[in-house]
């Protein structure tokens, strides 16, 4: 056989892979599924007791698993639920927005918990004490998941086969 045609040969093979399969996840994903999960139901609870017009977000209020709502307070749960585990979905992609949520459950905690702005906050959300240490422990474990939870990266292939094509 002459040089030329092994060349030409030895040219015609590729190596063809399998589809490489890349498995992400992270710990924080399983903190902001939980919590978004627990905050849309109690939204949806206390939209679905108080019921919601826009002309009085601030009333009727209604108590949900010991916590004081009003509809203003259950819609905003809808939204922050929602986000939450939207956040959830993809590992790592959205700590940004889970960082900056956990620090908005926080600051919300620490407001009613402190009773800076206390007529307006208990007014318009119907929610006390209770309500401020449980917005404090979820907002600090979903930051805290979003800034030290590691992400893990699992990539699977098929070995490689040798294909061969017909040269003319």
């Amino acid at each position: 056989m002459s040089h030329q045609r092994q060349y030409e040969r030895s040219r015609s093979r590729e190596l063809v892979a399998e589809p490489v399969t890349t498995h992400t996840w992270s710990p924080a994903q399983a903190v902001a599924i939980i919590a978004g999960l627990g905050f849309l139901a109690l939204g949806i609870l206390a939209l679905r007791r108080t019921g919601f017009t826009i002309d009085h977000v601030t009333s009727p209020t209604g108590d949900i698993a010991g916590f004081g709502h009003t509809p203003l307070l259950g819609a905003t749960e809808v939204g922050f639920g929602t986000l939450l585990l939207l956040t959830g979905v993809v590992a790592g992609g959205l700590r940004l927005l889970m960082a900056l949520l956990g620090i908005a459950a926080l600051a919300l905690g620490a407001l009613l918990v402190t009773d800076v702005a206390p007529y307006r906050l208990h007014h318009w959300l119907g929610a006390g004490h209770p309500y401020g240490w449980l917005a404090i422990g979820v907002g600090g474990a979903v930051f805290l998941a979003a800034l030290v939870a590691p992400t893990f990266t699992r990539t699977t292939s098929a070995n490689h086969i040798r294909r061969h094509r017909v040269v003319a």
